[in-house]
């Protein structure tokens, strides 16, 4: 199958093997498909007809971060780069929910983000503070990171409960005069799946940690 459109999402080069293994039950050897700039494979799964759900564990390979920011409006941030990951996942009547898993930069591939969200790294942090003049910069857009680490940790076993998913950025100011190697964690409070489905709400935020 060459393309399957899927609300916002285009799936190239769609291919799986499949074999019944009962009346109500169809063992997925193999699935695999292009999207978002990359390919996403998923392990040998089953399928049970009755219960219209499906449990499977995804791997990534080169996915767009721009790509994945895109399908969801109103973020504080824009980015590039390619990640690699393993992503469980779960659809059933309530949606898509994501298990444990990770997602991190491609090895020896530059990131780049830009964020637009003032108070988001400096908050709680005192204005005296060595980095907070770079950080204030950071995150009113005026400054560029650019990222040799990125790895989004979603739903760390060691999260407190709330907590969805962690980002962990290491990289330092795209402005050669800005010598600052800058470290951030960034926490996703409320459904990491919401981002990609309706976009932020009051049910979702970001917090930061330096």
């Amino acid at each position: 199958m060459s393309e399957i459109r899927v609300g916002q999402l285009v799936l190239r080069d769609v291919a799986a093997g499949f074999a019944f293994a009962g009346p109500a039950e169809i063992d997925v050897s193999q699935a695999s498909l292009q999207a978002l700039g990359g390919r996403v494979a998923a392990e040998p799964f089953k399928y049970f007809l009755n219960l219209r759900e499906l449990e499977a564990v995804l791997s990534v390979d080169g996915i767009s971060v721009a790509e994945v920011m895109a399908l969801t409006p109103d973020l504080p941030a824009k980015a590039s780069g390619q990640v690699n990951g393993r992503l469980p996942i779960r659809i059933d009547s309530g949606g898509l929910r994501l298990g444990s898993g990770w997602l991190e930069l491609r090895p020896g591939v530059y990131a780049e983000v830009q964020f637009k969200a003032s108070g988001l790294l400096t908050g709680g942090l005192a204005a005296g503070s060595p980095s907070y003049a770079v950080l204030q910069k950071i995150e009113a857009g005026l400054l560029k990171l650019k990222l040799t680490t990125l790895r989004l940790e979603v739903r760390p076993p060691d999260a407190p409960a709330g907590r969805s998913a962690r980002l962990h950025l290491e990289g330092e100011p795209v402005d050669r005069e800005v010598k600052a190697p800058v470290i951030l964690d960034l926490n996703v409070n409320g459904p990491i799946e919401r981002l990609l489905d309706l976009g932020l709400d009051s049910r979702v935020s970001f917090s930061g940690k330096q």
